[in-house]
């Protein structure tokens, strides 16, 4: 289903990143899982619903202002398009490019080092908190775009830590795996399909509850103008896979320039 956005209403900072480590995050003494967080699929009155499948699908959002556009009309022009993009996943990329990669990462350098297979959903974590941050100098390809919000949580990871028996947590979040469809004034696709992909990637210590490592990387992509081959829009599903590639790379070469 589409997910019609029309403003930003909610206050946001921008990220506070930390791509240096202490000098002790990295031992051979300690023991290390690397896991992913599904999204929450969100109530409208807060809190998440059951995990039905639907938390690493891409989504189709429509941008644009409710007063100048006609937004059943668009709703049902992008119908189509919007069931093509849900069946792009981004579960087999995480698997391949985080799951795997990090831990053979980490391992060859000696860590002892665990990879969590399932991952776990946002909803079934207790959360301490969450913010909005936001990335204002991220590319503008159109007037009408608005900058990309993602989420900043803090999770109880008591029960996680107790199940797998380890000292520290390295974490990718699937914050935005998304196909933006921006419309201007008259009502008209300002632009081709934007996709987007982000995702926060960090080291979380067991003993402080102290993040360590954090940061957030994201990749946006225009597509070209033959982008419109239904029924599966295969071009623009290869671009969204793309970005999301891009961006775990991102995270791991920051992770990896670290010294340990």
């Amino acid at each position: 289903m589409a997910v019609l956005l029309f403003a930003v209403v909610a206050c946001t900072s921008t990220p506070l990143e930390k791509l240096e480590v202490p000098g002790y995050a990295f031992n051979k003494q300690s023991r290390y899982a690397v896991l992913w967080i599904k999204p929450c699929i969100g109530k409208p009155l807060g809190g998440c619903e059951e995990d039905d499948g639907r938390t690493t699908e891409a989504k189709l959002a429509i941008h644009g202002s409710p007063t100048r556009i006609d937004v059943a009309q668009q709703y049902e022009d992008e119908v189509a398009l919007s069931a093509s993009i849900a069946r792009v996943n981004a579960s087999e990329t995480i698997e391949q490019r985080f799951l795997r990669l990090f831990k053979d990462d980490m391992t060859s350098r000696g860590l002892d080092v665990v990879s969590v297979a399932n991952p776990i959903y946002e909803g079934a974590l207790k959360k301490h908190g969450s913010t909005r941050v936001s990335f204002p100098d991220q590319p503008r390809l159109s007037a009408t775009q608005f900058p990309l919000q993602v989420k900043s949580n803090t999770f109880d990871f008591s029960p996680v830590y107790q199940n797998l028996g380890v000292d520290f947590l390295l974490v990718l979040e699937l914050l935005n795996f998304s196909v933006d469809r921006h419309y201007g004034p008259t009502g008209k696709p300002a632009a081709n399909p934007q996709v987007v992909s982000a995702v926060r990637v960090y080291l979380h210590e067991r003993n402080t509850g102290d993040v360590l490592f954090n940061d957030f990387s994201y990749q946006f992509a225009l597509s070209e103008d033959d982008w419109e081959k239904p029924p599966y829009y295969q071009d623009l599903a290869d671009l969204l896979i793309n970005t999301l590639e891009q961006s775990i790379e991102d995270s791991r070469k920051n992770l990896m320039q670290l010294r340990f």
